[in-house]
């Protein structure tokens, strides 16, 4: 009895017939945007790449593109990790520097979406580094972007855009 209970509990555990979306199994990386827009991404094109820095020398890039149908346009994101950077939570106030920036056309105006530690207003990024192995890095990264309407040009019902991405 107690074999047929752990067979049928087992069962009961692989019944999830749900898309897998797992970054380490699928190698695709999921960008979510929420805000003036909501949209998800799930592709390989969104994950992370691991590139040494020139100057200041010995530092690691971390950088993202990200393509968004709404806004026709790629979202660039760049955080400097620094030297030999560890697995761990980073933010905006411990990092630098870092950049978060996409144009959105409208017209003859548009919107920029941008966040940045030289971005005025700079807005904000919380990352949790799971693991930097060679030119890979998994985990998830949440920034928050301003948006600022070039004038005339209506961005949408508000100023901050959330962009998630699970690598």
């Amino acid at each position: 009895m107690k074999r047929a209970v752990f067979v049928l509990a087992l069962l009961g555990a692989c019944g999830d017939n749900g898309e897998l979306h797992d970054p380490l199994i699928t190698g695709e990386c999921i960008a979510t945007f929420d805000g003036n827009f909501a949209e998800e991404s799930i592709t390989p094109d969104n994950c992370a790449t691991v590139r040494p820095l020139g100057f200041p020398e010995g530092h690691l890039l971390l950088r993202f593109g990200i393509a968004s149908s709404v806004l026709g346009a790629t979202l660039g994101v760049t955080l400097d990790l620094g030297v030999t950077p560890a697995p761990g939570h980073y933010t905006s106030t411990t990092l630098a520097p870092w950049s978060a920036l996409a144009l959105h056309t409208i017209g003859d105006g548009g919107c920029v979406y941008i966040a940045g530690d030289r971005a005025v207003p700079p807005g904000a990024f919380t990352l949790d580094l799971a693991a930097l192995v060679d030119e890979t890095a998994h985990g998830r990264l949440a920034i928050e972007q301003n948006v600022l309407a070039i004038t005339g040009t209506d961005c949408g019902p508000g100023s901050v855009e959330t962009v998630t991405i699970e690598f």
